[in-house]
């Protein structure tokens, strides 16, 4: 699997200049100007398929940061250096000026080169003649007294005239730079690596995973600059792990003072009415508050929220518990508080699955299933079979959980995990002994639950059915869930001779075959003899850890109150 792009890797250098040690303020009197280029289509090498797209979404980051921007796209030698000269000459003193380049780039005897459309390659010379310079434009810009002066460079990795000789760009990537007092160099990918354009085969982001990381970070309000870059090259490296690959950006720092994209005291005055109104109504029993902010903030930060509880008709009443929201991308999803405590866990009703009690420590647990649009935001596809940004993910198999889980705390900085068995069964009941956790009335299946009689074979957006007393959403029904633990038989006195653990985690060893285990029953789930029992509190399922299908999808838990 080629997962680099168009079989070459692509780096990012990101080049701060600072004149002295300044603390960049909002108040600064400069403007901020910003000059992006996108070079696709070359005409003697390689065209790229991603650097116009890659341009264009920076230069709408750049705008929502407050940049004067001009983009511009495929430009020849004498357009290149014809845009360059005009951003210089609109570059004065105490302003903070950006430049970005997306393209062609290479480097021949130790000097980086950045490469117009029309470029030939018949000998290094006129490579040399007919490019642009990458030291040149640094040294033009920071003559121009710029009081901050930033230039990302995104160009290939992989030499762009292979072939034609060592002294025609000498190799994979550009040459090593030690910058001068004030500047802050990074490379998308260390010496040696190729920057991953996708994920996966399955991966559909529109941008590499550079790329998309960088635009997350740059919207990120309040963080300084070397904060932003070090939380970047982590996120970038962990990601590349999940798919078994090296990439590191490589950073370069001799910079002095400070820079935020987005300075608080400019976001808080930005967000400040979003956000008061939404701490009025985030706890609120009437849903008309939440109507009332869509229709204040149609796609405010926490629009998708308050669609589902405003369908819902309301936030935490006197039973539930009260989340605790976080958000990826635009994506804002609940954690519920779950106390420990002490339960007796399976049935003997139904199923052989021997009662017995556990004792668990305090969690958390995702108040609705894991919904498309959150999978889209932390892997960049969707595999679900209906669609819907609302709908629950489905046909992801155990392992694809795995690597949106390791995804997912790199975002976040947290612990996410499948459930336990116990934990689900705890959460599910809710401090209930019954065979469903509403009582023991099948008839009240569909007020609580999508299955057979009620789905129409489909799932539905989370959140519209009643939840449990600890305010969880479709723990029966809907898709079922994923859970941590492999698959046993039976609880106690099974054939390995061991028991289930007392104290709530998850039951790894052994098991059957190398089977996981599915709680909570799904929208095509309704037993022979009419009843859901599928759906009951203690009722159990398998898979193997490969096999996916439209019903199946998961939730997550964080350990701790």
């Amino acid at each position: 699997m080629k997962l680099g792009r168009w079989g070459v890797g692509i780096w990012l250098m990101v080049l701060v200049a600072a004149l002295g040690p300044v603390a960049f303020q909002a108040e600064a009197a400069g403007k901020r100007v910003a000059l992006v280029i996108g070079n696709n289509l070359y005409r003697s090498i390689a065209p790229l398929r991603n650097a116009v797209a890659d341009a264009d979404a920076v230069a709408q980051a750049l705008a929502r940061a407050g940049f004067q921007v001009m983009a511009l796209h495929d430009l020849d030698r004498a357009a290149m250096l014809k845009a360059v000269g005009d951003f210089k000459a609109g570059v004065a003193p105490g302003d903070e000026a950006l430049f970005y380049y997306s393209g062609h780039g290479v480097q021949m005897g130790g000097v980086n080169y950045l490469l117009p459309v029309d470029i030939v390659s018949d000998s290094a010379d006129q490579v040399k003649n007919d490019a642009l310079g990458l030291q040149q434009l640094l040294d033009e810009m920071r003559r121009q007294q710029a009081r901050f002066a930033l230039a990302i460079i995104d160009a290939c990795r992989d030499n762009p005239f292979q072939g034609k000789g060592r002294s025609m760009g000498g190799g994979r990537g550009l040459a090593a730079t030690t910058p001068p007092s004030g500047q802050m160099i990074l490379f998308s990918a260390g010496a040696g690596q190729e920057a991953l354009d996708r994920l996966s085969e399955q991966d559909t982001h529109p941008h590499g995973l550079f790329t998309r990381v960088l635009l997350d970070e740059i919207d990120k309000p309040g963080v300084e600059i070397h904060t932003l870059l070090s939380g970047l090259r982590n996120r970038v490296a962990a990601l590349a792990e999940g798919v078994h690959r090296d990439q590191m950006p490589a950073l370069f720092d001799q910079m002095q003072g400070d820079f935020y994209f987005h300075p608080l005291a400019d976001e808080a005055g930005r967000l400040g009415p979003d956000l008061e109104f939404w701490n009025r109504i985030k706890n609120s029993d009437d849903p008309q508050g939440y109507r009332q902010y869509l229709d204040r903030f149609p796609t405010g930060a926490f629009a998708s929220l308050a669609r589902v509880k405003a369908a819902q008709g309301g936030g935490a009443s006197a039973t539930h518990s009260r989340g605790r929201s976080y958000m990826v991308g635009q994506v804002v999803f609940e954690m519920v508080p779950i106390p420990g405590g002490r339960f007796i866990m399976g049935s003997d009703r139904d199923f052989p699955y021997e009662p017995h009690p556990v004792e668990l420590a305090p969690f958390q647990m995702m108040r609705t299933e894991v919904t498309q649009g959150l999978w889209a935001a932390v892997m960049g596809d969707n595999p679900s079979r209906f669609k819907g940004n609302n709908l629950p993910v489905e046909n992801v198999d155990w392992r694809q959980v795995q690597t949106f889980v390791t995804r997912l705390n790199t975002l976040t900085g947290l612990s996410f995990q499948l459930p336990s068995e116990a934990q689900w069964e705890f959460a599910a009941r809710a401090g209930s002994a019954t065979t469903w956790y509403w009582g023991n009335d099948a008839r009240q299946t569909g007020d609580y639950a999508w299955y057979q009689d009620n789905s129409d074979e489909a799932t539905h957006p989370v959140g519209l059915k009643k939840p449990n007393p600890w305010g969880l959403y479709d723990m029966s029904g809907n898709v079922a869930e994923w859970c941590l633990d492999a698959y046993h038989e039976r609880y106690q006195g099974g054939v390995f001779g061991d028991d289930a653990p007392s104290d709530g985690s998850p039951w790894l060893k052994d098991g059957f075959k190398d089977w996981k285990v599915v709680r909570g029953g799904s929208f095509s789930d309704k037993d022979s003899s009419g009843h859901p029992n599928a759906m009951t509190s203690a009722a159990r399922g398998s898979a193997p850890p490969q096999f996916k299908r439209e019903n199946r999808g998961f939730r997550l838990v964080l350990s701790g109150e």
